[in-house]
């Protein structure tokens, strides 16, 4: 298996432009995108992506089908099959990227990294970056023309509600809520219907908002202030929650940038946790 040419988790636009003008590199643009709230879970595909793009949809490709509309994600046997579908390979450096600069693209990161595959990076900036580089651009996504031959592990990283409940009653782990603190405290109601507001006994709030700066993550030193205020050491165990499991996942690679390395998701997050009469929640 080859090495990823990249050594930090974050790459720019022009260490990736320069991989791409190297075939032999074996480095690969994937897109990822999210639907908007109230758009029947249509994601719009930019005009132009960076050349050779491939997308990974995982709202419904790579999404488990016993939780239909929650994007959650799925076992090693469909996410193997899904992965294999869209062509991609153990020995391929991939650089996922989004349209909004960091957003949904820490997602499919993370699905990958938790699925074992190596060589996963972020595009810092994302498209947005790369187009106010004026690097090359095509229309249209990319297909494979092969079949690929990832095959997943099974995976720890992405948690279930039974797992949360239980690192709340034994008060193992940091809670790390990324939502904004009008969501976080109930101030304001929950942008799905019928759903609890507020959050889970002991959390944390780190609106993922704080870790950005222009569609980019922020320098290292700011990063490493934010969890310090959280009185979060690096060994300590961290679970990342938010609305629908997206954010979190923006939280973890900040995490990860950091230097922690205990750090779990749950996949279900508010939209889970808040939609029954099963859950312990807080407001204050």
């Amino acid at each position: 298996m080859s090495i990823s040419m990249f050594e930090s988790l974050l790459v720019t636009p022009e260490q990736l432009n320069d991989a791409l003008l190297d075939p032999q590199k074996n480095v690969v643009p994937i897109f990822t995108s999210i639907s908007s709230p109230g758009s029947n879970n249509d994601i719009v595909i930019p005009e132009e992506v960076i050349t050779g793009s491939l997308f990974f949809d995982f709202e419904h490709t790579f999404a488990d089908p016993d939780f239909p509309g929650m994007q959650m994600m799925p076992d090693e046997l469909h996410f193997t099959a899904a992965a294999q579908t869209m062509g991609l390979n153990h020995d391929t450096t991939y650089v996922v990227y989004d349209d909004k600069g960091i957003f949904s693209a820490p997602r499919v990161y993370k699905m990958l990294e938790a699925s074992g595959h190596k060589q996963v990076h972020v595009l810092d900036g994302g498209l947005p970056a790369w187009i106010a580089k004026s690097f090359p651009m095509q229309k249209g996504l990319s297909v494979a023309s092969t079949t690929g031959d990832f095959v997943a592990q099974a995976q720890t990283v992405f948690i279930n509600k039974v797992e949360m409940l239980t690192i709340i009653a034994q008060q193992s782990h940091h809670i790390i809520d990324a939502r904004c603190p009008e969501r976080f405290y109930a101030r304001t109601p929950e942008p799905r219907l019928n759903m609890r507001g507020g959050h889970m006994p002991g959390a944390k709030n780190l609106p993922y908002s704080e870790c950005l700066d222009g569609g980019f993550y922020k320098s290292l030193s700011q990063l490493d202030r934010l969890f310090s205020k959280l009185d979060i050491k690096s060994s300590d165990p961290i679970v990342f929650t938010c609305g629908s499991g997206v954010t979190a996942c923006l939280l973890s690679v900040a995490a990860q940038v950091s230097g922690f390395k205990n750090i779990c998701i749950y996949d279900g997050s508010w939209s889970e946790w808040a939609s029954g009469s099963d859950t312990p929640i807080v407001t204050n």
